[in-house]
């Protein structure tokens, strides 16, 4: 699989009307990829019927994934903007004018900042995260599963059953 890694420093140091605009810009690049596989994959099926369930992210270090559709297929689950691209994808493939991801923020001043998104068709808004089943979360629990329990070492300890062939530490 094909792993590109975008290291937004930059992303920090803007303003939050940057910030938006970046993020609209790597959402409309996965908005583009979908809409490609779609084309070459026309068998693929609709994004409500394909048996997906949302899941909130854990983004230690500030690490966050942006899954395509046969990866979100595999997985058979995603996060608000792996989906919210599919759909806008699956949507304008199908003729539907004037539709476009949706950037919605909270917390912020004393919290992290949270960004959800949604689909935007004309004046109306679909929201396919709770739609695939997202409950409401605290602020505090956004917090931990950002920052990660236990500081570090809970997010390094968190990590490791998934690092092949990690024996207690980083594989360099």
């Amino acid at each position: 699989m094909y792993n590109p890694v975008f290291e937004l420093a930059a992303f920090d140091m803007m303003p939050l009307n940057v910030r938006l605009s970046m993020m609209e810009i790597c959402l409309q690049a996965l908005v583009g990829i979908n809409r490609l596989y779609l084309r070459q994959a026309p068998n693929t099926p609709a994004m409500y019927s394909a048996g997906l369930t949302y899941t909130f992210k854990v983004r230690p270090f500030g690490l966050d994934t942006w899954q395509d559709i046969p990866r979100t297929i595999s997985l058979k689950s995603g996060d608000c903007k792996d989906f919210a691209c599919w759909r806008v994808a699956e949507m304008l493939e199908a003729g539907v004018p004037d539709v476009s991801p949706r950037i919605t923020v909270s917390g912020g001043v004393n919290g992290p900042t949270v960004y959800h998104i949604q689909v935007r068709k004309d004046i109306e808004i679909e929201d396919p995260s709770k739609i695939l089943g997202m409950t409401p979360i605290t602020q505090e629990q956004v917090s931990n599963l950002i920052q990660g329990s236990g500081g570090v070492a809970g997010i390094i300890d968190a990590m490791k059953p998934k690092m092949p062939g990690a024996r207690g530490g980083w594989n360099r």
